[in-house]
């Protein structure tokens, strides 16, 4: 199990701000080769959620729980993205709609 410390130093905080909201976005487990196929680029994890109902260390905490917890459930506040395969990995959007 990867310590806590290890694993923030692993993670890629975003943040994007509306004219009266603030989301918040963690992901996590980047890779990047090249395979016999092409490339292989991205996350794999990735929570986010708005900051008046969670804040960076409870979200860091809830991305922290689901990687390392077989039975972590979302709560309510929380929007989670995984790419199952390594072709479905993910690169952080330069601007996200909120």
């Amino acid at each position: 199990m990867i310590t806590k410390k290890e694993f923030k130093e692993r993670c890629g905080f975003h943040r994007f701000v509306a004219t009266d909201r603030i989301l918040n976005a963690i992901y996590f487990d980047w890779k990047s080769e090249r395979t016999a196929t092409g490339f292989i680029v991205g996350y794999k994890y990735m929570v986010k959620a708005y900051t008046r109902e969670c804040s960076k260390a409870e979200l860091l905490n809830q991305l922290y729980l689901w990687v390392n917890d077989s039975n972590w459930t979302p709560p309510y506040f929380l929007d989670i993205k995984y790419a199952e395969t390594d072709e479905q990995r993910f690169k952080p959007p330069v601007s996200m709609s909120i």
